[in-house]
């Protein structure tokens, strides 16, 4: 006669317990197979070109060479000299893609601007004499008066400037967290 004691049904629930999982596994993986492989001809043919820019712009393809700030009465200009690699040259070339830039201010500068972000500018069009190193300038227009302290803090203070990256759609393609540390990666 079959004895039941506790360690038989721990036995049998776990046994259950892993033959639902394992099915489940399988029937979950086979659907994700049959999503995967019907392309969307419509969608890639839209996104072909997005993609192609996605990823482009980490080191060593994309380095900033330089960022600063100047103040005049009514605005801040920041330039930001930056420097592609061959490859990421090649790329943007032969799509001939337009590519944006925004940068996204550190709580301290935001706080003294009353503003979180530049408005978006268009990067510099690449250059058909190979040239590598491009500049591109953010304007941010000043709401009130600045004390002279404040003045030379937002020339003075680089930590933790975002900058996002958009392809032609205006779509985020990348976002590095702080300017002033990729601009001291060699």
């Amino acid at each position: 006669m079959l004895r039941i004691n506790n360690k038989n049904i721990i036995s049998f629930i776990l046994l259950i317990f892993i033959s639902v999982f394992t099915i489940a596994g399988c029937i979950n993986e086979k659907g994700s197979d049959v999503q995967q492989n019907t392309p969307n001809k419509t969608k890639k043919n839209v996104s072909s070109h997005q993609t192609t820019l996605d990823g482009s712009f980490t080191p060593p393809n994309f380095h900033i060479d330089k960022f600063q700030a100047t103040l005049d009465r009514e605005l801040v200009h920041y330039k930001m000299i930056y420097r592609v690699s061959p490859t990421l040259y090649d790329l943007l070339k032969e799509t001939d893609s337009k590519y944006y830039m925004e940068l996204i201010l550190p709580k301290k500068v935001s706080a003294v601007v009353h503003k979180k972000r530049t408005d978006l500018v268009s990067a510099p069009k690449i250059k058909s004499n190979n040239a590598l190193n491009y500049s591109v300038a953010f304007e941010l227009k000043l709401t009130n008066s600045l004390s002279a302290k404040e003045r030379e803090s937002l020339v003075k203070y680089k930590k933790g400037y975002g900058l996002y990256i958009y392809n032609q759609d205006k779509e985020p393609i990348h976002y590095f967290d702080d300017i002033e540390l990729l601009s001291k990666v060699p």
